[in-house]
C-alpha cells in the first residue's frame, strides 16, 4: 500500500476528513470494513431525514415513492488510492453536475466505480503477442473498463481533503431551507 499499511489508519484518514463535512448533515461518523488492500467506510443518514433535507439529491425514480430506510455515502481506498465516492451509487461528479455544478464536476470524475483492477468487472481486448522468434499472436486480455479521476491520482490525504470540499459543495448546494 502507502505508508498507511493499516486499514484501520486508512479508514481512520477518511474518517477524520469526511466526518466533519457529514455528520453536522445527519450522517453517522463512518464505519469502516477492509479486505485485502481495500478499505471501505459507510456514512448513513436515515432516509426520511436525508429526503426532507436534501431531496433534491433523490434518485429520478424516488418521487411519489417511499423513502429510503438508509442514505449511504460509500467511501472505498483500494490500494493506497481514493477509488470511489459515491451517494447511493451516485459519484460524485455527477453529484456536483446535479447540484449546478459542472465547474467542479471534472475534479470527481472517475469516483463512481472502481477503477483500481482488483475491483473492478473488467472487459476483454485483444493484445498482440510478439515471440522471441518473432511470431506474433492475438489473443484476449483482461482489461479494467473503468476510469480514474484527477482525485484517484492524488496522494490519499490530499484526495480526501479535496472530496470533503467537493462534498460539502454538494451538500451546501442541495440542501433545503429549514422554516424557523
Amino acid at each position: 500500500m502507502t505508508g498507511l499499511d493499516v486499514p484501520g489508519d486508512v479508514g481512520a484518514l477518511v474518517c477524520g476528513a469526511l466526518n466533519p463535512v457529514l455528520e453536522p448533515r445527519g450522517f453517522a461518523s463512518g464505519q469502516v470494513g477492509s479486505r485485502g488492500d481495500e478499505v471501505g467506510v459507510v456514512f448513513c443518514s436515515p432516509g426520511s431525514e436525508f429526503r426532507a433535507r436534501f431531496g433534491s439529491l433523490d434518485g429520478e425514480d424516488a418521487d411519489g415513492s417511499e423513502a429510503p430506510f438508509c442514505v449511504d455515502v460509500n467511501v472505498y481506498v483500494r490500494a493506497g488510492r481514493l477509488d470511489e465516492v459515491r451517494l447511493d451509487g451516485t459519484g460524485l461528479g455527477e453529484l456536483l453536475e446535479r447540484v449546478g455544478r459542472p465547474d467542479l464536476a471534472p475534479e470527481g470524475a472517475g469516483l463512481d466505480r472502481p477503477a483500481y483492477p482488483g475491483s473492478a468487472a473488467g472487459g476483454f481486448a485483444f493484445a498482440t503477442l510478439v515471440a522471441v522468434d518473432g511470431g506474433a499472436e492475438s489473443v484476449p486480455v483482461a482489461v479494467v473498463t473503468s476510469s480514474t479521476g484527477p482525485l484517484c491520482e492524488m496522494p490519499l490525504g490530499a484526495a480526501l481533503a479535496r472530496a470533503a470540499v467537493l462534498l460539502d459543495a454538494v451538500f451546501t448546494a442541495a440542501e433545503r431551507p429549514t422554516a424557523t
